[in-house]
């Protein structure tokens, strides 16, 4: 048993034989998000050598975060509609992304702009495009109408919590297999109430569950449970629990290495990486007890998928890669760099969520007589 306490919380961890023993052959359920949206792609590439630039606009900020020279080798063809779905284009992408920025609204984050090139198949040109990249909505409310319980606003599973800011500073929360998860909850202010908070891998395995004990004035709570690393990699479930009712599920991603080393990742490296912890174990005690009583399926299946995946390198790892991203992601516009054959595709510098429309505030000219730069 481990516990730990936290401001305004405090979480206490063990295993639930007992409890176990005493639901045998209650049911709980669990809504599931459907899947939908469009895919995109997200590549994470290395960011040394690259530049970071920092600007403040008037209906957004952004950071950028790497810069890349053309180069690397193509990926498959993607189709995309032009805006008002009145024409449509074929694009082939050509080389890694030019530049990535991070793209703040009020300070929230609301995604990645990926300015990339891309061949129009329909006239052989190369064009350069702005895309949008949104994170799709991974938290929902499974509350009965019935219930009274009304704290929970948010949870979040991400690194480098910043506890004086009360936010992540990985923002997009890019997780690896080898990264320090951190839970985070947001209430309201009410009576006191204890919530379960249950940990599922992409195989349905439980690797872990604790108690958070919330006081009436607490209004966030953090906590990084002690798993065993390497994470597998894949599409993670949290499910939170108030009296083993749902109350919450959201989800995150743990995306599988394509690099290592400045290198494209061998076999040899993602069996160790990708396969997950020792003996599957995330944890010194085991939560296998729990998957009846919280109707989380055990399947030889998903077991055996993993391993297989956990094996993939080259064109196959970055589908893999890829399609675990289209599940977390998608394209919520894009515009035109420079010229275009699709008619209706608006310039970035019309649109306030580009990278490149104007910024009066952050624009230096050359000095004046009097000294001024704008």
């Amino acid at each position: 048993m481990w516990s730990e306490s936290l401001n305004g919380a405090s979480v206490h961890a063990t295993p639930r034989p007992l409890l176990t023993a005493s639901l045998t052959g209650s049911h709980i359920s669990f809504g599931k998000d459907g899947a939908g949206g469009t895919k995109a792609e997200d590549k994470r590439q290395d960011e040394r050598g690259g530049r970071v630039e920092r600007s403040r606009r008037e209906k957004g900020r952004w950071k950028n975060i790497k810069e890349e020279e053309k180069g690397g080798k193509d990926r498959g063809s993607h189709s995309s509609s032009c805006p008002e779905g009145r024409l449509s284009a074929t694009y082939f992408p050509m080389g890694h992304p030019v530049s990535v920025h991070l793209y703040f609204q009020a300070d929230q984050f609301q995604g990645y702009l990926v300015k990339h090139h891309a061949t129009n198949l329909a006239t052989s040109k190369l064009e350069t495009m702005e895309t949008w990249v949104a994170p799709k909505k991974n938290f929902r409310l499974t509350t009965p109408a019935s219930s009274t319980f009304s704290r929970l606003q948010l949870a979040e599973i991400g690194t480098e919590w910043d506890a004086k800011e009360r936010m992540f500073r990985n923002f997009g929360g890019l997780m690896g297999p080898m990264d320090e998860t951190v839970g985070m909850q947001k209430w309201s202010k009410g009576p006191n109430v204890t919530v379960t908070v249950v940990w599922i891998d992409p195989t349905n395995v439980i690797a872990a569950t604790y108690d958070i004990l919330i006081d009436a004035g607490a209004e966030f709570t953090h906590y990084r449970p002690p798993l065993n690393l390497p994470l597998r990699p894949g599409v993670w479930s949290v499910r939170i629990l108030h009296h083993w009712s749902p109350v919450a599920e959201m989800r995150f991603l743990i995306a599988p290495l394509t690099y290592s080393k400045h290198q494209p990742i061998r076999q040899e490296d993602t069996l160790k990486l990708h396969n997950g912890p020792t003996k599957n174990s995330y944890m010194e005690q085991s939560f296998h007890g729990l998957n009846p009583v919280l109707n989380i399926p055990v399947s030889l299946g998903f077991v055996e998928q993993a391993k297989r995946n956990a094996a993939l390198t080259g064109p196959e790892l970055e589908r893999w890669s890829d399609s675990l991203v289209g599940e977390m992601w998608e394209a919520a516009d894009v515009c035109a760099v420079g010229p275009t054959a699709c008619p209706v595709m608006q310039a970035c510098p019309k649109n306030p969520w580009s990278s490149l429309s104007p910024d009066p505030k952050s624009h230096m000219g050359v000095a004046r007589e009097d000294g001024r730069i704008r």
